[in-house]
């Protein structure tokens, strides 16, 4: 009775063990089955461009963060991972551009399509640069130099430290030693032989208009010489200049404000032998004349009503009489021709005062000019036509 228990034990354990081997190689064979795989897996695929002009990155590394896994772009930009189903996030990275990461779903045996745009990498630095500010001078004859050696285009320029030197007292003054410019009149500039119609003139940046009613430039004798940095004339178009002019472009560049009080006086004196000292035909004006006010010398009879002058008329029962408008032009100084005087001499003053208060600074100029000048015309007239004149 022992020896047949001994066998049954024996025989049930053989038997467990063959029913052990047989389920476990029946799972195996169903995981390794090509069906089984493909139930399994998924797959991602997409392209890696710039966000600015649509270019595609070849190499750039897509890596699967869950597992480490690493796969590069091709020359076209295009990648794709196998990964199993759910939910997964990938991460794309270039040198130059922002990291980004994105999160894609992939179905068990289906192809997800993951785009990827990165942007150019932005710096988020801050730099902080502390310097001294240092008040370059502009207004002496070795900056000018430098200034028109360094111009991109055929310039002239005349500093205020050569006009001081010269005694000008005007910006006209300054301009007539300035190759290629002629000023006539002693306040029109002539570039090149062409007309002051062909030039144009700026203050500091902005376009000045002209204070002649029939002339388009801007007269130059306006400008006391007390208040100017450097004047540069530019002979050619460049592009940040305005380009309404032919001959020449006249750029008058103001002081700075100052720093601390200046007081600058200049005096010129001269004459020619054409006017100075000799008969000059004048008027009798008033004694504010020189000053280029009127001190009522000008001013209109005080019997010359607000109202129109007109000629009465009994239809309309409105106007002066005959007898009163008689009396209103004799009322008028009776000035119809030239006097003659003995003409002064030419002199110019000019006075200028300015200071400065921390962030604020004022700059006061006065500048007297005095001129006599003498030109001969001959006008002839032509009658169209056959017959006496």
């Amino acid at each position: 009775m022992e020896v047949s228990a001994r066998s049954i034990s024996l025989a049930l354990a053989i038997t467990l063990l063959a029913c052990a081997h047989t389920i476990q190689a029946a799972q195996s064979s169903e995981a390794g089955s090509p069906s089984g795989q493909a139930l399994a897996t998924g797959k991602v695929v997409g392209r890696v461009v710039d966000e600015y002009n649509g270019m595609t990155l070849p190499m750039a590394p897509v890596e699967l963060i869950a597992t480490g896994e690493i796969v590069y772009t091709d020359l076209d930009g295009k990648y794709e991972i196998d990964v199993a189903p759910g939910t997964h996030r990938l991460k794309v990275t270039f040198s130059g551009y922002e990291e980004k990461v994105i999160e894609v779903e992939v179905a068990s045996g289906r192809v997800a399509q993951a785009d990827v745009v990165l942007g150019l990498e932005k710096f988020q630095e801050e730099v902080t640069v502390i310097a001294q500010a240092i008040d370059v001078q502009t207004n002496t004859q070795e900056a000018q130099l430098l200034v028109r050696r360094r111009a991109n285009a055929i310039a002239d320029n005349i500093s205020a430290e050569e006009m001081s030197v010269n005694a000008d007292s005007s910006a006209a003054d300054a301009m007539q030693r300035v190759t290629g410019l002629s000023v006539v009149e002693s306040q029109y500039v002539f570039v090149r032989g062409l007309g002051e119609r062909y030039s144009n003139t700026t203050l500091n940046g902005a376009v000045l208009p002209s204070t002649e009613p029939d002339k388009r430039v801007v007269p130059l004798d306006l400008f006391p010489s007390g208040l100017i940095d450097s004047i540069q004339v530019q002979k050619t178009y460049l592009l940040d200049k305005p380009a309404d002019f032919t001959g020449g472009l006249v750029q008058i560049e103001p002081i700075r404000s100052p720093d601390e009080m200046q007081l600058r006086f200049s005096v010129s004196q001269g004459g020619n032998f054409q006017t100075t000292f000799n008969d000059f035909g004048t008027y009798p004006g008033g004694s504010l004349d020189w000053f280029t006010f009127d001190d009522g010398t000008r001013a209109l009879p005080g019997v010359i009503p607000d109202e129109r002058v007109v000629r009465g008329s009994s239809v309309t029962g409105r106007g002066f009489t005959a007898a009163e408008i008689q009396e209103f032009g004799q009322s008028f100084a009776n000035v119809w021709e030239p006097r003659v005087g003995s003409a002064k001499h030419d002199q110019s003053y000019s006075v200028m005062w300015g200071n400065g208060w921390e962030k604020w600074g004022a700059v006061v100029s006065f500048t007297y000019n005095y001129r006599n000048q003498f030109a001969e015309e001959e006008q002839n007239y032509y009658k169209v036509g056959g017959g006496p004149s």
